[in-house]
């Protein structure tokens, strides 16, 4: 697979798993908002769930990137001291 091969396939991947947390909110939002005879109980399991699926693919595509991108920086600019001043390979 070539480099636009791949992209295009992570970008389908992505847009399938943007389909499936849509349809998912969707179902949960008429348990959220519903009035009816056990709604207050479904309201208290449905209210999380749809936090859980809003948050969790924000994470995914933007905190834990960048908080991957600022360890990678610092390890790249702190020199490890167990392999002494200059060297980049352990002993």
């Amino acid at each position: 697979m070539n480099g636009r091969q791949r992209r295009g396939w992570i970008r389908w991947e992505l847009l399938l798993a943007a389909a499936a947390v849509a349809v998912v909110l969707a179902g949960l939002m008429p348990i959220m908002f519903g009035s009816g005879a056990g709604s207050e109980v479904m309201q208290r399991i449905a209210a999380p769930m749809v936090g859980g699926m809003i948050t969790a693919p924000l994470l995914s595509m933007f905190v834990i990137p960048a908080t991957y991108l600022l360890i990678q920086r610092r390890r790249w600019a702190v020199p490890h001291r167990w392999f002494g001043k200059h060297s980049t390979q352990p002993a």
